[in-house]
């Protein structure tokens, strides 16, 4: 009999589509955040968890921080463009995705940016 898969919780489904938004593979994900090859993947597939460590290093590689909203703000409205992005135009989501990538990369310098796009052109 075949096991039952896990259900993804929200935060493994949040990290696996901003992932995919920045077009970053598992391997680029671990690579970045330096972390053991095939972690990400293990963590996307409930096979392991993020420690506070591993978390941090993800979170800073997908250019993104945590935020905790009561539940109270979610379901009186106050905040509904948490739970549904169709308010951001595209023009707007790529300004805010442009300023999100040079600040992620504002104090890396010109030889290691280099080196990253060489070694994502590579991997492509």
């Amino acid at each position: 009999m075949k096991p039952l898969a896990r259900p993804r919780d929200p935060l493994r489904l949040a990290i696996d589509a901003r992932r995919k938004e920045l077009k970053l593979t598992c391997l680029d994900m671990d690579h970045e955040a330096n972390l053991p090859s095939g972690y990400t993947s293990k963590y996307l597939c409930s096979v392991r968890n993020l420690g506070p460590g591993a978390l941090g290093k993800v979170l800073q590689v997908l250019g993104v921080e945590i935020a905790l909203v009561p539940e109270v703000m979610l379901a009186s409205g106050k905040h509904a463009s948490l739970e549904r992005n169709n308010d951001l135009s595209t023009s707007k989501m790529r300004k805010i995705a442009a300023l999100g990538g040079k600040a992620r990369w504002a104090n890396v310098p010109p030889e290691d940016r280099v080196a990253h796009a060489q070694l994502i052109a590579e991997v492509r």
